[in-house]
């Protein structure tokens, strides 16, 4: 009897800890939205450039818990290696494809775009060089609602912050106006065909809180353009994207902006160990959202040339 005893206990103890292991610490997105997730992962899977092989593993398998948590319907990744990085991560989601992952050469910090959505169309490319020669590109995917209309989706790394400051505030800049002409672009293409919206996301690297970038006009421009830039409104605490480190302090250095989908909220999800930022989630309500983008080009580039 004692022996039995002990056994329910035991296989009840084991129950509620796997229970808890398994649930969900985020709810899934409400009817009729759709969940978007972006997220650098830290040189994925490692944490480091040349990691071993139990330490890819740890990484794969304690991010892979979070996805599954997170439920993204589109997920927009930055700093992974490669391709099958990218599928391994988002197989706990057996529904979710994987579009388009960069290949910018040199270090493994690609750019990546999973969904649950068929993609019409999807690459990657890097910035066109001029004199300021941003680092890295866009990862685009057209990925078509069931009722056929688009979001045209980018996934971004922009420069860091290693190296002088206004080299780096010049690179991200560029980078900001090519993308606000690509965005014309895939607006005048897909446009025609059906009613578009634009999601923009990603480790921009800079912050419109710290007085450091207030001559960064690189997210500021996106805004000016005309789109919505999801933190609008929120807490700085509760949109802390890079937690303080022994070097720096907290900020917001990971964003999602919207173009013709209403004005959906970001929060930012703490996943401590697993990158050196958290995830950004935004549930889009697409009753809410009218496909019908209005970008104001010129504005942006005026704001980039005023603070420039």
């Amino acid at each position: 009897m004692l022996r039995r005893s002990f056994l329910v206990i035991v296989a009840f103890s084991l129950a509620v800890l796997f229970g808890a292991c398994s649930r969900s610490t985020t709810p899934p997105p409400a009817e009729g939205h759709l969940r978007i997730v972006t997220w650098n992962l830290e040189w994925f899977p490692g944490q480091i450039p040349e990691p071993t092989a139990e330490r890819q593993q740890e990484h794969m398998a304690a991010a892979k818990k979070a996805l599954s948590e997170l439920k993204p319907d589109v997920f927009l990744v930055q700093e992974v290696r490669d391709w099958s990085a990218v599928r391994e991560v988002t197989s706990v989601n057996p529904a979710s494809q994987v579009h388009v992952v960069s290949e910018f050469g040199g270090r493994p910090q690609n750019q990546g775009i999973a969904s649950r959505l068929a993609a019409d169309s999807a690459w990657s490319a890097p910035w066109k060089y001029g004199p300021a020669n941003p680092p890295r590109g866009y990862a685009f995917a057209a990925l078509q609602l069931p009722d056929r209309r688009f979001l045209l989706c980018y996934s971004l790394h922009l420069k860091s912050n290693l190296g002088e400051l206004p080299a780096n505030i010049a690179m991200r800049q560029e980078s900001s106006r090519q993308l606000l002409q690509h965005v014309v672009e895939m607006l005048k293409v897909y446009g025609k065909r059906v009613p578009c919206g634009v999601i923009v996301a990603g480790d921009m690297n800079t912050s419109l809180d710290d007085p450091k970038f207030e001559a960064d006009a690189s997210v500021r421009a996106l805004i000016a353009a005309g789109f919505h830039w999801t933190h609008e409104g929120i807490p700085f605490e509760k949109r802390t994207t890079i937690p303080a480190d022994e070097r720096f302090p907290d900020n917001c250095f990971d964003h999602v902006l919207t173009l013709g989908l209403g004005k959906p909220v970001a929060s930012a999800k703490p996943y401590p160990k697993i990158s050196d930022h958290y995830p950004v989630l935004v549930d889009i309500d697409l009753t809410k959202a009218d496909f019908q983008p209005k970008l104001d080009l010129a504005a942006g580039v005026d704001v980039e040339i005023k603070l420039g």
